[in-house]
């Protein structure tokens, strides 16, 4: 059993006062039809991310991580049940429990963009966009930065972007063009908001493929413009 980390009572109570605020917003964004879900999607990841900087310094770890960890918690349904009990978000803030969903336990590497540059600003080219539907939130992006240099067998580096925390997270560092179009075509019969962590495990369900059909319009020249292929924007790095 994990040891509970000993806060102040002054930042335990604004620790509460905050989880209480997220999962309020949490509740609303649950609600049917409700009209500003961006902008109670924002208040609660605010007020998700104020408890994770409050509890930081006193757990010695990354606000971003715990911060991770409280939304996780929210999303699951349990931390909202309740009307007064806090118990399962406080688990969550000290990190006493077990993540709530993929998201922290994923095998993708989310990151900042200081820390994505870093690792792959390396790599030109341009980025041909696999449309902005993807995830719980159905806005992460799933980008792939084709090699400039590999004209007659297309690859590129395939990252997602997800604009909720602005983060990034590489999924392959170099893969075939063809194959990208093949899952994404396969991952929409699946669900066209696919976490993009189960779009990697369908990359790795076809690695093995060399060759495979794709339709024109996920061929096209990176010139095509959006409004011609829908499904994708080339955008530059």
């Amino acid at each position: 059993m994990t040891d509970t980390p000993a806060l102040d009572q002054r930042s335990t109570a604004l620790i509460d006062e905050l989880l209480w605020l997220a999962r309020h917003a949490q509740q609303r964004i649950e609600l049917e039809n409700l009209g500003d879900y961006w902008y109670v999607l924002g208040q609660r990841n605010t007020y998700a991310r104020a408890a994770a900087l409050v509890a930081a310094p006193h757990l010695g770890e990354d606000s971003a991580v715990i911060g991770e960890r409280i939304v996780d918690a929210l999303t699951s349904g349990s931390a909202t049940s309740g009307p007064g009990d806090l118990a399962q978000l406080r688990a969550a803030t000290l990190g006493t429990t077990a993540p709530a969903t993929s998201r922290a336990s994923s095998r993708l590497e989310w990151m900042g963009r200081k820390a994505f540059d870093a690792r792959c600003a390396d790599i030109p080219g341009l980025d041909r966009d696999f449309g902005m539907r993807w995830g719980r939130t159905r806005n992460q992006r799933l980008s792939l930065r084709r090699d400039p240099d590999a004209s007659r067998d297309p690859v590129g580096m395939l990252y997602a972007y997800d604009p909720t925390w602005d983060e990034y997270a590489l999924i392959q560092r170099r893969i075939p063009d063809s194959i990208v179009g093949a899952v994404f075509l396969d991952a929409l019969k699946l669900d066209e908001h696919l976490p993009v962590e189960d779009f990697a495990r369908l990359l790795e369900a076809h690695r093995d493929i060399r060759t495979r059909v794709v339709p024109a319009s996920l061929t096209a020249p990176a010139t095509v413009s959006p409004a011609a292929s829908p499904a994708f924007r080339v955008l530059e790095p």
